[in-house]
């Protein structure tokens, strides 16, 4: 979607394009965030997102939440605090 929108391919987007994909890709982000992120990702104040940097940011951000995810996971299987779980715990947790 965002680059579809991206008509001269040049990683960027004007700003008010980039709300509107995010809306189109029904995010659940707030007015405020939604600014945030817009500041973050124009730090030049040019009026144009780079949308490869979020779409970058975006992935690392979800991996590292599955990672932390399955960290928790882990942990708590890990009753005897030895670093060790089983095949069978293991095989649950995926």
């Amino acid at each position: 979607m965002l680059a579809d929108n991206d008509k001269d391919q040049s990683g960027f987007l004007p700003n008010d394009a980039f709300v509107k994909c995010l809306s189109q890709a029904q995010m659940k982000v707030t007015d405020r965030e939604v600014a945030k992120l817009i500041e973050e990702l124009d730090q030049t104040a040019t009026g144009k997102v780079n949308y490869k940097d979020f779409l970058k940011y975006s992935y690392l951000c979800t991996m590292y939440l599955k990672h932390f995810s399955l960290e928790i996971m882990l942990i708590e299987l890990d009753k005897e605090k030895k670093g060790l779980i089983t095949v069978a715990q293991l095989d649950k947790v995926l």
